[in-house]
């Protein structure tokens, strides 16, 4: 977690957790010879009391980096979240820290594996909090729990900040922690919350193992296109599909936030054979369309797609010319129909797109140059019949 002479900046919020960390790292100060700062993130929340825990802050003795943030309506955990991480990735951006280091615990390792087990998470999010982050943030306390958390404290006399909105019933993990998990780890298993975090432990191996794997396997099933990401049919093993489903959606939607076990089940569903040619599913932020051996992730907000029609060279103008009429191009309609050379009858350009294997999501723009109601040339069709170039 830390490099010879790291500067490392502590998340304290004035709780015994971080207050914790703080004191332990002082003491590993001279052995690991790091160069410690605090970081403090006032949410102002709780009127009086967050300004005292941020004065309590400003007298552990450590140089404090304190932002004071409003935080917007609406989910005010998720608010303070991104808060806090935009904080971190700022000091560590600018060079200030090396590193952040934040005072999650075994306990909440178990508090966060119970949640989102019961919220339907897929297989990668029982992995829990991770120990070291891409973008820098460590949890050295990850394998503590909080009984000895306290200890610690207890035994030194150190005084730590109680935050009153932990005991609120309002916020579910507040739930879990003071009711559920206690009551679970009574009635069922004393070990409940070691149980949860080894397997946190054990997912997070298997991730990046499969993180791995699906980097070899995704060129091969994975393309991209101007209509988005292309998944091609029949998938492997589901455990492979899945996370190849799972690649997909992070392309199109930037993460994985939101996603859950529901949302690749229903995308592996419309990818099985018995399903028949065409299907679609939506999933926050992205549309999926199964269309023949093909599956299409594209992002809702997407820019309307341009098309580059080649040079419309195999038809005979003048005979177009004689018609009197302007020649447009415009999109393929419901009822369109034509007659190709060398064919006797009519088709209709939805026949076309089945005998071509065209998925659907090319279809809404696909071009043809009509004069009035005649058809004179359709997009990889070619030229009508009765206008189309000859030997001259």
């Amino acid at each position: 977690m830390f490099g010879p002479g790291a500067r490392v900046g502590v998340a304290v919020s004035g709780g015994a957790d971080s207050v914790c960390l703080l004191h332990v790292l002082c003491e590993l100060q001279p052995i690991w010879n790091l160069d410690i700062g605090i970081v403090h993130l006032n949410h102002q929340l709780r009127g009086e009391e967050s300004e005292s825990d941020e004065q309590f802050v400003r007298g552990l003795g450590r140089p404090v980096h304190v932002e004071r943030v409003s935080l917007r309506d609406g989910n005010i955990e998720e608010a303070g979240r991104e808060a806090r991480h935009a904080l971190f990735r700022k000091l560590i951006e600018d060079g200030t820290f090396h590193c952040i280091a934040t005072g999650h615990n075994a306990s909440d390792q178990a508090e966060t594996v119970l949640f989102r087990l019961l919220r339907g998470t897929y297989v990668t999010g029982l992995g829990g909090i991770r120990p070291v982050t891409p973008d820098g943030i460590v949890r050295p306390l990850l394998e503590v729990s909080r009984t000895e958390i306290l200890a610690y404290l207890n035994e030194r006399g150190i005084p730590w900040r109680e935050d009153s909105t932990n005991r609120s019933h309002f916020f579910a993990r507040n739930r879990i922690r003071h009711h559920l998990l206690p009551a679970l780890t009574t009635e069922w298993n004393p070990q409940l919350p070691a149980i949860l975090a080894r397997h946190a432990g054990l997912a997070r191996e298997d991730e990046e193992f499969w993180s791995s794997e699906i980097g070899r396997l995704a060129p091969d099933w994975l393309t991209e296109s101007r209509f988005g990401t292309i998944l091609r049919l029949p998938l492997p093993h589901p455990a492979i599909g899945r996370r190849l489903i799972r690649e997909a959606i992070r392309r199109q939607k930037g993460d994985l936030r939101q996603i859950d076990f529901r949302h690749v089940d229903a995308v592996l569903g419309i990818c099985d054979a018995s399903v028949g040619g065409h299907a679609r599913v939506q999933i926050p932020a992205v549309d999926v369309m199964r269309s023949f051996d093909q599956v299409r992730f594209a992002r809702l907000d997407a820019a309307p797609q341009v098309v580059e029609t080649p040079n419309i060279d195999t038809l005979d103008w003048d005979k177009v010319r004689a018609l009197g009429t302007a020649a447009e191009i415009r999109g393929w309609r419901p009822g369109d129909r034509y007659r190709r050379p060398g064919h006797s009858n009519e088709q209709k350009i939805k026949e076309l797109f089945n005998e071509f294997r065209v998925p659907l999501w090319e279809r809404r723009t696909w071009p043809l140059l009509c004069s009035g109601d005649r058809i004179l040339w359709a997009y990889r069709f070619g030229p009508a019949a009765e206008f189309a170039a000859g030997d001259a």
